[in-house]
């Protein structure tokens, strides 16, 4: 560095130097000379006077005594937390991803690395008297695209005892509040439960797997719900900015319809709050349409392929009406 030239831009050395300066140069302060110094110089003795260093012990500058010396405070570290929700995951619907979001979100403060533990088909046979729809491998490929999920473990059994947890290097379980029985009547749950390991989130009323199942051997539409020319004016779809979003909270909606199947706005708002990027910042926005019923592994590898043609992927949702006028 050539003589004389500066260790730190003016836009950051004149405001550190107006903010000390009272300091250095007041009645307490440990010499004034401060004034008279060089900028270099000036970002020494800062530098060394901050940092406690005692290596230029002919400046006036000098470090705090060690009486006086405090220590620097500990590092502040988040806690890290393993969590592992186990699920059937089949014909995965909006129950199971809520189920991983609030396991995400269960532990506020900390890191929190949510395994993801998939049932063996073998295992849910076993449970619950069916085979799965989906093999194992489709399944662990659906868990593995949700956004929350940092790990998945595949081929597990129904029950979740210490061991399973231990195993796997997870300091808890979490589950929704309906724990299932096992066929002799104890809890699947019940020994990581009287150790203390098991966190209990909401489960999603109104929707299953086996809802799901019904509605396809069913064949009805009689589940889909109906609709006043208003409430369809306010569902209709549309792109909205954050700002209008936050207007739009304040707004009393004009009806307000009980629909036990559908998620909650409020649900709906904690899927959205973390979006990472802006609409407007993005070069080349990539729109995908879709039904997206019963979502499934071809939807995730569609949707995928999509992404790679942009940096900003719109995934856009066809209404009910508009389903079912072509099908």
């Amino acid at each position: 560095m050539p003589p004389g030239e500066a260790l730190l831009p003016a836009t950051v050395l004149l405001p550190l130097q107006s903010a000390l300066r009272a300091f250095f140069d007041g009645p307490d302060s440990l010499g004034g000379s401060f004034e008279l110094l060089g900028p270099a110089r000036r970002a020494e003795v800062l530098a060394n006077y901050l940092c406690g260093s005692s290596q230029d012990s002919s400046s006036s500058f000098s470090p705090l005594p060690a009486a006086e010396a405090q220590p620097p405070p500990p590092a502040t570290q988040r806690k890290q937390r393993r969590a592992l929700l186990t699920g059937c995951f089949d014909l995965t619907h909006a129950g199971h991803y809520n189920a991983l979001r609030q396991a995400k979100a269960a532990f506020p403060g900390e890191d929190v690395i949510l395994v993801a533990g998939v049932h063996s088909d073998e295992a849910i046979e076993n449970a619950k008297g069916a085979p799965t729809v989906l093999q194992h491998d489709e399944r662990l490929e659906m868990v593995k695209a949700c956004r929350w999920v940092d790990e998945v473990a595949g081929d597990l059994p129904y029950a979740v005892p210490v061991s399973l947890l231990d195993r796997l290097g997870c300091d808890v379980a979490v589950h929704g509040d309906d724990l299932p029985r096992a066929p002799g009547g104890g809890g699947l749950f019940d020994e990581v439960r009287a150790a203390g390991r098991l966190h209990i989130v909401k489960r999603t009323e109104g929707t299953s797997t086996t809802m799901l199942i019904g509605r396809l051997l069913s064949m009805s539409k009689d589940h889909l719900p109906k609709q006043s020319a208003e409430e369809k004016v306010l569902d209709s779809p549309q792109l909205v900015s954050n700002e209008a979003l936050a207007s739009m909270a304040s707004v009393t909606p004009i009806s307000a319809p009980t629909w036990t199947l559908l998620p909650t706005m409020s649900r709906m708002a904690l899927f959205y709050s973390d979006r990472p990027r802006y609409l407007s910042a993005a070069k080349r926005v990539v729109y995908a349409p879709g039904e997206w019923d019963l979502f499934h592994v071809a939807h995730v590898r569609f949707l995928q392929r999509a992404r790679q043609l942009g940096d900003f992927l719109v995934v856009g949702c066809y209404d009910d009406e508009t389903i079912h006028r072509k099908k």
